[in-house]
């Protein structure tokens, strides 16, 4: 079964990750992380399990702040190893997928983004 959003936000607000939000950035406030799986992709199924590409975005005011974010938020999710539960779901792994995170762009509002992603693994069909 694919990792419900609201589990990873439940476990990334464990672990202390300040202003989460799901799949979307909205215009305000400055300092934001965004969790989204990637868009118009189905999961990969492999007999028993199955994966996801899961992107996260930091944005904050400055370029250092988001990438402070960005790479604390990568270090947690880097040095998992082995299974684990998010929520009610059970992960066998979440790994980074294309190293680490990168700057994404600059708004209007001279506000950076980095993003990252990573590819997360689930037991088909069950939690």
């Amino acid at each position: 079964m694919a990792l419900p959003i609201a589990d990873l936000l439940t476990w990334l607000t464990a672990e202390s990750v300040p202003g989460l939000l799901a799949n979307w950035m909205p215009p305000t406030p400055d300092q934001a992380v965004v969790a989204s799986f990637s868009p118009g992709a189905p999961p990969t199924m492999d007999g028993a399990t199955e994966t996801n590409l899961l992107h996260i975005r930091c944005r904050d005011a400055t370029d250092a702040a988001a990438e402070t974010e960005a790479i604390a938020i990568h270090t947690l999710i880097a040095q998992q190893k082995g299974s684990l539960a998010m929520g009610g779901t059970h992960v066998i792994s979440i790994e980074p997928y294309s190293g680490g995170p990168t700057f994404l762009m600059r708004d209007t509002s001279n506000r950076t983004t980095y993003m990252a992603t990573y590819l997360v693994t689930t037991p088909t069909g069950a939690t």
